[in-house]
């Protein structure tokens, strides 16, 4: 347009409607360049909304279909930055930054034809000045590169401690540590602001020496045309000169765009990280479906299991573990320490996968189905008690499957409610049942806080039992005590358990040792071995067993033989 106007601007125009082409041209050229931006514009929107779409979708089935161990080994803020910082990476700018950093590259392109074309020497000149922005260039891109990656470093640290402040806000009030939590946030802060400054400072270094580079290159420009005052007319000259100048600005965008085009392709490559990391086994295997009905009598059969963290033998957890639990059986799970416990309850609900051996429930392999028509078979309670931020309702029936009539029966059946009339349930005998007195739940629209938070640790085991219950999943129930409980809730939890877990198979981990004598079998791990596998009465009585040793050494030997005699 500006090689347009300078001819229209030399044009003596003879008569109005020849002046009038010229306007009308230049008015066309503005409307398709208008045009032009408009679809580029439209395309580089929606490309990034598609993109980014894919991206976050991708993304979430991934860490949603994660193993355990993932979240086990991976920090809650390096998550977290994945789904802000990176997301928001290419939701709002990489795709301003690619099409700012294509304008610079075909503007640069640009300038040096045009020019090049009133001067032919500059495309020598150009060349030379081409060789020392690319040397300074490199140095730019180097040193920004590992400048922005020590930002983005110091970031998720600020993220961690804000989640750890969060989640233990009461102690730290307590014991009145609020500056010393700041001052710890002030100097992340401060980690975080230091390459962030030094960047900006490194920008200002590219920006002199490309402006130096620019001034001799403009020079040359104006004494070339000088020299040429005759050959070259005065509008050419002039759009080589204000060429020139722009020439600056697009050198400089174009080596700043370039690295903050690599960093935000880095974003993509960690979220890629995540999109291709290992997953979980299918929820549904639909050749290998377990019968309606399974489990119906829960007898679990494991044979020749090992599990690893890697895949070396020699770092086993479980060390070649064969047994077989009948249907009904209580069995408590103890040992020296609780690592071969938790490694069962993990390969029970394919939590972690086994590198050799098999384990079965009523004589189907739990490695040929799907994990979700295994884990909803089985119950899981844990000794926190998992619940979900919301109302009671929402935590015993998620999916809204169920009348209010079953919630509350459930609920009566775990002693959280009491209705106004018992005989409506078919439960006359329920009114003289020890109940949670403080609480009874009243509302099922009752908010719990988050993660259950306004319900003793008692009160929530007592709720994941009931949403069991409700669920009739209790054929096979996996049960980790509680710690720290009163006589009273003790006895509560396990009245509801002998109750309604009666016909269940039962595998627990005991908050103590003395409780080994209310369970059928009892199993003893020991350095990722299963080392006895008896009643309590037979290990006890046994001598030299691992049994008798840590109760002994726990101090509870005599009581524990002097409850057998009572029990026998």
């Amino acid at each position: 347009m500006q090689v347009w106007s300078m001819a229209f601007s030399r044009y003596n125009a003879v008569t109005v409607s020849i002046s009038n082409n010229y306007v009308f041209i230049y008015l066309g050229l503005c409307l398709v360049t208008v045009a032009c931006n408009f679809i580029r514009t439209v395309i580089q929107y929606r490309g990034s909304l598609r993109a980014s779409n894919r991206l976050f979708l991708g993304l979430l089935q991934s860490v949603c279909h994660a193993p355990l161990q993932f979240f086990d080994i991976t920090p809650v803020s390096q998550i977290m930055s994945r789904f802000s910082k990176d997301m928001e990476t290419v939701d709002s700018s990489i795709g301003w930054h690619v099409n700012f950093l294509l304008q610079t590259v075909f503007g640069v392109f640009g300038v040096v034809f045009t020019i090049g074309m009133i001067l032919p020497e500059f495309f020598a000149a150009s060349l030379v000045a081409a060789a020392l922005y690319f040397y300074i260039g490199i140095i730019y891109i180097r040193a920004s590169r590992e400048l922005k990656k020590l930002n983005a470093d110091s970031r998720p640290p600020i993220f961690h401690l804000y989640t750890d402040t969060l989640a233990g806000l009461a102690t730290i009030r307590a014991y009145g540590e609020e500056w010393n939590m700041m001052k710890k946030m002030f100097n992340r802060l401060d980690d975080n602001m230091r390459p962030f400054y030094t960047l900006w400072n490194t920008n200002r270094w590219l920006f002199v020496r490309v402006e130096l580079l620019g001034t001799f290159l403009s020079l040359f420009i104006g004494i070339s045309l000088v020299q040429k005052i005759r050959i070259i007319d005065a509008g050419l000259a002039g759009i080589a000169l204000t060429f020139s100048t722009s020439l600056l600005e697009y050198v400089y965008w174009l080596m700043r765009q370039s690295t903050t085009v690599d960093m935000h392709f880095e974003a993509i490559e960690r979220i890629n990280e995540y999109m291709e990391m290992p997953q979980e086994p299918p929820s549904i295997v639909e050749g290998s479906r377990p019968p309606a009905a399974w489990p119906t009598h829960a007898a679990v059969q494991v044979r020749d299991l090992m599990l690893s963290f890697s895949s070396s033998e020699a770092d086993a957890i479980l060390k070649h573990i064969s047994f077989n639990i009948y249907s009904g059986e209580k069995v408590a799970l103890v040992g020296r320490a609780g690592a071969e416990k938790y490694a069962l309850v993990s390969c029970l609900f394919r939590f972690m996968e086994p590198i050799r051996g098999s384990i079965k429930i009523d004589g189907v392999n739990i490695a040929w189905i799907g994990v979700e028509d295994l884990r909803s078979r089985i119950t899981f309670i844990s000794k926190d008690g998992w619940l979900l931020s919301g109302t009671v309702r929402s935590n015993l029936d998620p999916f809204g499957e169920y009348d209010d009539y079953a919630l509350w029966q459930v609920l009566q059946r775990v002693r959280l409610a009491r209705l106004p009339s018992a005989t409506t349930l078919g439960h006359q005998e329920d009114e003289d049942r020890p109940m949670i007195a403080s609480t009874i739940i009243q509302d099922l629209d009752k908010d719990l806080g988050k993660e259950g938070c306004r319900l003793s640790v008692c009160e929530r085991q007592l709720l994941c039992i009931a949403r069991a219950l409700l669920q009739d999943c209790t054929k096979l129930v996996i049960i980790e005590e509680a710690h720290n409980l009163d006589p009273a809730a003790q006895s509560i939890i396990r009245s509801v358990i002998d109750q309604e877990f009666e016909e269940s198979t039962l595998i627990v981990i005991p908050y103590m040792l003395h409780d080994v004598v209310n369970y059928d079998k009892v199993m003893v791990f020991d350095q990722g071995s299963l080392v006895e596998f008896d009643s309590a009465v037979e290990l006890l009585n046994k001598q030299h067993s691992l049994l008798q040793s840590l109760c002994e050494k726990a101090g509870i030997l005599d009581s524990l033989t002097l409850d057998m005699e009572i029990l026998t």
